[in-house]
């Protein structure tokens, strides 16, 4: 990222519409520091993968992925913060996640309440 002493884009700033490396180098440095942010606040409320639901996922990763895997819920899956700086400098974010069932934020799985059928079911997924 442009080096923010220097007139980068940063937390509060926002990208230079015309520069388009500025702007990725603005995403990506966001994105990563707002899924460490998400992962740190529902980590600690999240629950370790049962027996079955490691069984059901163990073909696709390893067991140490799963042992350290954790499952949380929220109300609902939220937009990330650094997207009003994105539309002040007049791009509309790509992804809506207002709507989303759930997303992953490292090790850590991110259930909409919403999308339960049942206390602690998740609709067709490995977490029951």
């Amino acid at each position: 990222m442009t080096d923010r002493k220097n007139g980068g884009a940063g937390p509060g700033r926002e990208p230079k519409p015309d520069d388009l490396s500025e702007i990725i180098d603005f995403m990506v440095e966001q994105a990563a520091a707002w899924v460490e942010r998400q992962r740190n606040r529902y980590r600690p409320t999240g629950r370790g993968l049962s027996a079955v639901e490691k069984g059901n996922l163990q073909g696709f990763f390893p067991e140490e992925v799963l042992e350290e895997a954790r499952i949380a819920t929220a109300p609902r899956i939220e937009n990330p913060d650094f997207y009003s700086q994105l539309e002040a400098a007049g791009f509309k974010p790509l992804l809506e996640l207002t709507g989303a069932a759930g997303i992953a934020y490292i090790d850590t799985v991110v259930i909409a309440q919403g999308f339960f059928l049942r206390p602690g079911a998740f609709a067709a997924s490995p977490f029951p």
